[in-house]
């Protein structure tokens, strides 16, 4: 996967892509709720069906990134949405990391993608 530039909107929060990425991953076993997804507006995410499984995809791809930050950030996805229920600081603690870097890496993996879906249906 390539490495991408978080979006960050004008007071440095994470930007609406990431924010619905977010959402999507929150509701991901919802369908009833994923179909108020904004991303199903996009092109490769157009069902879904099709909107869960290349979340899945994506995040499983970014956790095997080359960058040490991407596999860390697909590792806090994978774990915070798509396993069993546990909080962000009982995942810090996993990774041995502190709150502030583990929500760094929380936002990037967002962040990058929903740049990587916008890429996507560019």
């Amino acid at each position: 996967m390539e490495r991408l530039v978080p979006v960050l909107d004008g007071v440095g929060s994470l930007g609406s892509t990431g924010r619905d990425v977010g959402w999507a991953l929150a509701h991901i076993r919802d369908q009833a709720r994923l179909a108020d997804s904004p991303l199903l507006s996009c092109a490769r995410t157009a069902t879904v069906k099709d909107l869960q499984e290349w979340l899945r995809d994506a995040v499983r791809t970014l956790e095997d990134g080359d960058s040490p930050e991407d596999a860390e950030a697909g590792w806090i996805l994978r774990h915070y949405y798509l396993g069993r229920p546990r909080t962000h600081q009982q995942l810090a603690r996993q990774l041995h990391i502190s709150r502030a870097t583990y929500f760094r890496r929380l936002h990037h993996g967002l962040d990058t993608l929903g740049r990587l879906l916008s890429t996507e249906n560019s």
